[in-house]
Protein backbone atom coordinates (compact mmCIF):
# COMPACT_ATOMS: atom_id res chain seq x y z
CA UNK A 1 0.00 0.00 0.00
CA UNK A 2 2.48 2.22 -0.96
CA UNK A 3 4.50 3.86 -3.98
CA UNK A 4 8.33 4.62 -3.66
CA UNK A 5 9.58 7.59 -4.26
CA UNK A 6 12.70 8.11 -6.05
CA UNK A 7 14.41 11.99 -7.35
CA UNK A 8 18.21 10.44 -7.33
CA UNK A 9 18.68 9.74 -4.04
CA UNK A 10 17.89 6.59 -2.30
CA UNK A 11 14.33 6.01 -0.68
CA UNK A 12 13.02 3.12 1.94
CA UNK A 13 12.26 -0.01 1.27
CA UNK A 14 8.13 -0.17 1.37
CA UNK A 15 8.39 -2.75 4.41
CA UNK A 16 9.70 0.22 6.88
CA UNK A 17 6.06 1.77 6.78
CA UNK A 18 2.84 -0.29 7.34
CA UNK A 19 -0.61 1.77 6.84
CA UNK A 20 -2.24 0.14 9.69
CA UNK A 21 -5.25 2.71 8.51
CA UNK A 22 -6.57 5.02 6.19
CA UNK A 23 -9.87 6.35 5.84
CA UNK A 24 -12.81 9.01 5.62
CA UNK A 25 -14.96 9.57 8.52
CA UNK A 26 -18.25 11.44 6.81
CA UNK A 27 -20.25 12.39 9.71
CA UNK A 28 -20.60 8.80 11.90
CA UNK A 29 -19.63 6.70 8.58
CA UNK A 30 -16.12 5.60 7.89
CA UNK A 31 -15.21 4.42 4.03
CA UNK A 32 -11.72 2.81 4.19
CA UNK A 33 -9.19 3.18 0.82
CA UNK A 34 -10.91 0.80 -1.09
CA UNK A 35 -14.40 1.35 -0.47
CA UNK A 36 -17.07 2.06 -3.29
CA UNK A 37 -19.76 2.60 -1.06
CA UNK A 38 -21.38 6.18 -2.12
CA UNK A 39 -21.61 8.01 1.29
CA UNK A 40 -24.54 10.13 2.58
CA UNK A 41 -22.29 13.47 1.74
CA UNK A 42 -23.64 16.89 1.24
CA UNK A 43 -22.50 20.28 2.33
CA UNK A 44 -22.86 20.74 6.07
CA UNK A 45 -21.17 16.83 6.47
CA UNK A 46 -18.51 16.84 9.06
CA UNK A 47 -15.35 15.13 6.91
CA UNK A 48 -12.16 14.05 8.53
CA UNK A 49 -9.39 11.89 6.84
CA UNK A 50 -7.54 9.35 9.33
CA UNK A 51 -4.12 7.80 8.89
CA UNK A 52 -2.11 5.72 11.19
CA UNK A 53 1.25 4.57 10.22
CA UNK A 54 3.68 2.18 11.82
CA UNK A 55 7.39 3.22 10.95
CA UNK A 56 10.11 1.55 11.68
CA UNK A 57 12.37 4.68 11.79
CA UNK A 58 15.76 2.93 12.12
CA UNK A 59 15.20 0.73 9.14
CA UNK A 60 13.38 3.88 7.45
CA UNK A 61 16.20 6.49 7.98
CA UNK A 62 19.04 3.85 6.52
CA UNK A 63 17.07 2.98 3.89
CA UNK A 64 17.39 6.98 3.17
CA UNK A 65 21.24 7.15 3.12
CA UNK A 66 21.46 8.57 6.74
CA UNK A 67 23.17 6.77 9.73
CA UNK A 68 20.59 6.17 12.39
CA UNK A 69 22.63 5.89 15.08
CA UNK A 70 24.36 9.28 15.34
CA UNK A 71 22.90 11.50 18.26
CA UNK A 72 19.98 13.50 18.14
CA UNK A 73 21.42 16.88 16.67
CA UNK A 74 22.72 14.72 13.78
CA UNK A 75 19.76 12.24 12.94
CA UNK A 76 17.44 12.88 10.11
CA UNK A 77 13.67 14.12 10.79
CA UNK A 78 10.73 12.97 8.92
CA UNK A 79 7.68 14.05 8.52
CA UNK A 80 4.36 13.00 7.80
CA UNK A 81 1.11 14.76 6.21
CA UNK A 82 -2.16 14.06 4.29
CA UNK A 83 -2.17 15.69 1.22
CA UNK A 84 -6.14 15.67 -0.63
CA UNK A 85 -7.96 17.44 -3.16
CA UNK A 86 -11.15 17.37 -4.97
CA UNK A 87 -11.73 17.45 -8.48
CA UNK A 88 -15.05 18.78 -8.88
CA UNK A 89 -13.91 22.14 -7.00
CA UNK A 90 -10.32 22.32 -7.84
CA UNK A 91 -9.61 22.67 -4.33
CA UNK A 92 -6.77 21.12 -2.47
CA UNK A 93 -5.03 21.08 0.61
CA UNK A 94 -2.97 19.09 3.25
CA UNK A 95 -3.10 18.54 7.15
CA UNK A 96 0.07 20.22 9.30
CA UNK A 97 3.18 17.48 9.41
CA UNK A 98 4.03 16.56 12.06
CA UNK A 99 7.68 14.78 12.45
CA UNK A 100 7.20 11.06 12.72
CA UNK A 101 8.56 8.45 15.90
CA UNK A 102 9.38 5.23 15.68
CA UNK A 103 6.54 2.73 15.67
CA UNK A 104 2.47 3.99 15.26
CA UNK A 105 2.36 7.98 13.98
CA UNK A 106 -1.34 9.02 13.59
CA UNK A 107 -2.43 11.88 11.23
CA UNK A 108 -5.58 13.77 10.67
CA UNK A 109 -7.14 16.56 9.08
CA UNK A 110 -10.72 18.17 8.71
CA UNK A 111 -12.33 19.13 6.07
CA UNK A 112 -14.47 21.87 4.67
CA UNK A 113 -17.18 20.51 2.99
CA UNK A 114 -18.19 23.64 0.81
CA UNK A 115 -14.68 22.96 -0.59
CA UNK A 116 -15.74 19.65 -2.11
CA UNK A 117 -17.58 18.18 -4.36
CA UNK A 118 -17.07 15.05 -7.11
CA UNK A 119 -14.19 12.34 -6.07
CA UNK A 120 -11.87 13.52 -2.48
CA UNK A 121 -8.53 12.11 -3.08
CA UNK A 122 -6.40 11.67 -0.63
CA UNK A 123 -2.64 10.06 0.10
CA UNK A 124 -0.12 9.91 3.28
CA UNK A 125 3.21 11.78 2.45
CA UNK A 126 6.65 11.23 4.09
CA UNK A 127 9.43 13.93 3.53
CA UNK A 128 12.48 15.24 4.36
CA UNK A 129 12.14 18.19 7.70
CA UNK A 130 15.85 17.77 8.43
CA UNK A 131 18.69 16.35 6.82
CA UNK A 132 21.43 14.30 8.79
CA UNK A 133 24.83 12.70 8.67
CA UNK A 134 25.02 10.18 5.97
CA UNK A 135 26.45 6.86 5.66
CA UNK A 136 29.87 6.52 4.37
CA UNK A 137 29.88 7.22 0.02
CA UNK A 138 25.55 7.75 0.55
CA UNK A 139 24.20 10.49 -1.90
CA UNK A 140 21.59 11.49 0.59
CA UNK A 141 17.80 13.97 -0.06
CA UNK A 142 19.18 17.51 1.25
CA UNK A 143 16.70 19.78 0.54
CA UNK A 144 13.94 20.49 2.51
CA UNK A 145 10.73 18.66 1.98
CA UNK A 146 12.35 16.22 -0.64
CA UNK A 147 9.32 13.03 -1.12
CA UNK A 148 10.59 10.10 0.36
CA UNK A 149 7.47 7.81 0.40
CA UNK A 150 3.87 8.07 -0.55
CA UNK A 151 0.88 5.97 0.33
CA UNK A 152 -1.47 4.62 -2.54
CA UNK A 153 -4.55 7.26 -2.85
CA UNK A 154 -7.16 7.14 -1.18
CA UNK A 155 -10.51 7.61 -3.57
CA UNK A 156 -13.77 8.12 -2.05
CA UNK A 157 -16.72 9.46 -4.50
CA UNK A 158 -18.68 12.11 -2.37
CA UNK A 159 -21.34 12.48 -5.20
CA UNK A 160 -22.71 10.55 -8.09
CA UNK A 161 -25.51 12.05 -10.72
CA UNK A 162 -28.11 11.57 -7.63
CA UNK A 163 -25.58 13.77 -5.31
CA UNK A 164 -26.79 17.16 -3.99
CA UNK A 165 -30.33 16.22 -4.64
CA UNK A 166 -33.22 16.20 -2.60
CA UNK A 167 -34.21 12.21 -2.07
CA UNK A 168 -36.97 11.80 -0.20
CA UNK A 169 -38.28 8.25 0.73
CA UNK A 170 -42.16 7.97 0.47
CA UNK A 171 -44.86 5.36 0.27
CA UNK A 172 -46.43 6.00 -3.15
CA UNK A 173 -49.83 4.18 -2.41
CA UNK A 174 -50.20 5.98 0.88
CA UNK A 175 -49.75 9.49 -0.61
CA UNK A 176 -51.47 8.61 -3.34
CA UNK A 177 -48.69 9.22 -6.18
CA UNK A 178 -49.68 7.52 -9.34
CA UNK A 179 -48.32 4.20 -10.83
CA UNK A 180 -47.63 3.13 -7.06
CA UNK A 181 -45.49 -0.13 -8.09
CA UNK A 182 -42.81 2.28 -9.38
CA UNK A 183 -39.42 2.34 -7.93
CA UNK A 184 -39.13 6.11 -7.86
CA UNK A 185 -40.33 9.27 -9.69
CA UNK A 186 -37.81 12.08 -10.93
CA UNK A 187 -39.14 15.37 -11.03
CA UNK A 188 -37.14 18.36 -12.87
CA UNK A 189 -38.48 21.76 -12.58
CA UNK A 190 -39.68 23.92 -15.71
CA UNK A 191 -37.38 26.67 -13.62
CA UNK A 192 -34.12 25.83 -15.22
CA UNK A 193 -31.95 28.80 -13.11
CA UNK A 194 -33.50 27.16 -9.90
CA UNK A 195 -30.24 25.79 -7.99
CA UNK A 196 -30.28 21.82 -8.31
CA UNK A 197 -31.58 21.08 -5.13
CA UNK A 198 -34.54 23.25 -5.21
CA UNK A 199 -35.19 22.41 -9.02
CA UNK A 200 -34.66 18.43 -8.56
CA UNK A 201 -36.48 15.68 -6.46
CA UNK A 202 -36.33 12.51 -6.54
CA UNK A 203 -39.13 10.00 -4.57
CA UNK A 204 -38.19 6.53 -3.28
CA UNK A 205 -41.70 4.35 -3.26
CA UNK A 206 -41.10 2.58 0.05
CA UNK A 207 -43.98 0.45 -1.17
CA UNK A 208 -41.55 -1.34 -3.76
CA UNK A 209 -40.42 -3.85 -1.94
CA UNK A 210 -37.29 -3.83 -4.11
CA UNK A 211 -36.78 -0.42 -3.74
CA UNK A 212 -37.73 -1.01 0.53
CA UNK A 213 -34.66 -3.41 0.60
CA UNK A 214 -32.03 -1.00 -1.02
CA UNK A 215 -33.02 1.47 1.43
CA UNK A 216 -32.81 -1.01 4.33
CA UNK A 217 -29.68 -3.03 3.68
CA UNK A 218 -27.69 0.01 1.08
CA UNK A 219 -24.06 -2.50 1.39
CA UNK A 220 -25.59 -5.42 -0.39
CA UNK A 221 -23.99 -5.97 -4.11
CA UNK A 222 -27.32 -5.25 -6.19
CA UNK A 223 -27.60 -1.84 -4.17
CA UNK A 224 -24.26 -0.99 -6.68
CA UNK A 225 -26.90 -1.55 -9.93
CA UNK A 226 -30.10 -0.13 -8.44
CA UNK A 227 -27.98 3.25 -8.11
CA UNK A 228 -26.61 3.09 -11.46
CA UNK A 229 -30.28 2.45 -12.84
CA UNK A 230 -31.47 5.40 -11.04
CA UNK A 231 -28.91 7.44 -12.04
CA UNK A 232 -29.00 7.01 -15.81
CA UNK A 233 -33.10 7.70 -15.05
CA UNK A 234 -32.00 11.21 -13.51
CA UNK A 235 -29.32 11.77 -16.52
CA UNK A 236 -32.78 11.29 -19.03
CA UNK A 237 -34.76 13.22 -17.15
CA UNK A 238 -32.06 16.24 -17.40
CA UNK A 239 -30.97 15.43 -20.76
CA UNK A 240 -34.44 15.98 -22.15
CA UNK A 241 -34.77 20.02 -20.76
CA UNK A 242 -32.03 20.90 -23.35
CA UNK A 243 -34.37 21.77 -25.49
CA UNK A 244 -36.12 24.43 -22.69
CA UNK A 245 -32.40 25.41 -22.19
CA UNK A 246 -31.16 26.20 -25.65
CA UNK A 247 -34.33 28.70 -25.34
CA UNK A 248 -33.15 30.63 -22.84
CA UNK A 249 -31.21 33.67 -23.45
CA UNK A 250 -28.21 34.54 -21.81
CA UNK A 251 -28.02 32.10 -19.12
CA UNK A 252 -24.14 31.92 -18.86
CA UNK A 253 -24.14 35.91 -17.38
CA UNK A 254 -26.74 35.27 -14.92
CA UNK A 255 -25.92 35.74 -11.06
CA UNK A 256 -28.53 32.55 -10.77
CA UNK A 257 -26.04 30.55 -13.16
CA UNK A 258 -23.72 28.67 -10.89
CA UNK A 259 -24.89 25.36 -9.55
CA UNK A 260 -28.32 25.88 -11.36
CA UNK A 261 -30.21 23.14 -13.04
CA UNK A 262 -29.14 25.22 -15.91
CA UNK A 263 -25.70 24.86 -15.35
CA UNK A 264 -25.99 20.61 -14.51
CA UNK A 265 -28.08 20.00 -17.88
CA UNK A 266 -25.32 22.16 -19.50
CA UNK A 267 -22.22 20.08 -18.14
CA UNK A 268 -24.17 17.08 -18.90
CA UNK A 269 -24.78 17.44 -22.43
CA UNK A 270 -21.44 18.94 -23.15
CA UNK A 271 -19.60 15.34 -21.73
CA UNK A 272 -22.12 12.85 -23.50
CA UNK A 273 -23.19 14.91 -26.41
CA UNK A 274 -20.20 17.77 -26.92
CA UNK A 275 -20.93 17.75 -31.04
CA UNK A 276 -25.02 18.01 -30.75
CA UNK A 277 -26.57 21.34 -30.65
CA UNK A 278 -28.77 21.42 -27.30
CA UNK A 279 -31.72 21.57 -28.88
CA UNK A 280 -31.26 18.48 -30.91
CA UNK A 281 -30.45 16.30 -27.51
CA UNK A 282 -33.99 15.26 -26.63
CA UNK A 283 -34.50 14.30 -30.13
CA UNK A 284 -32.37 10.76 -30.44
CA UNK A 285 -33.78 9.68 -27.39
CA UNK A 286 -32.45 5.93 -27.96
CA UNK A 287 -28.89 7.74 -27.91
CA UNK A 288 -29.46 9.60 -25.18
CA UNK A 289 -30.87 6.97 -22.80
CA UNK A 290 -27.15 4.79 -24.08
CA UNK A 291 -24.84 7.43 -23.17
CA UNK A 292 -26.12 8.10 -19.97
CA UNK A 293 -26.40 4.59 -18.95
CA UNK A 294 -23.26 3.96 -20.22
CA UNK A 295 -21.97 6.58 -18.14
CA UNK A 296 -24.01 5.32 -14.53
CA UNK A 297 -22.21 1.98 -15.24
CA UNK A 298 -19.09 2.65 -16.33
CA UNK A 299 -17.45 1.75 -12.67
CA UNK A 300 -19.94 -1.19 -11.88
CA UNK A 301 -18.40 -4.18 -11.27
Amino acid sequence: MANVVSFGFPTPPKSCVVVEEFKVKIDDDEFPINSRELPNWDYQSAVKIIAIVNVDLAAFTLGCGFDPDQNLDNKPHFGAQISWSSNKTKQRGASARKLISDGINRLEVDLDSLLLGGDLQAQIRIDLAQAGTAVDGQLTAERLGSKLWQSDVLRIRLEGAAAQMPITPIDFKLAALPHDGAMWRVEVSTELMLPVQAGLRIFLNTHNKTCLRMLENPNQKEKAVWDAFLQTDIMVQLLLKCGELAELNDFFESALYSGSLAETILNLASLLFPDTPLEDVPRDTPSLFSAAQALAFKDVK
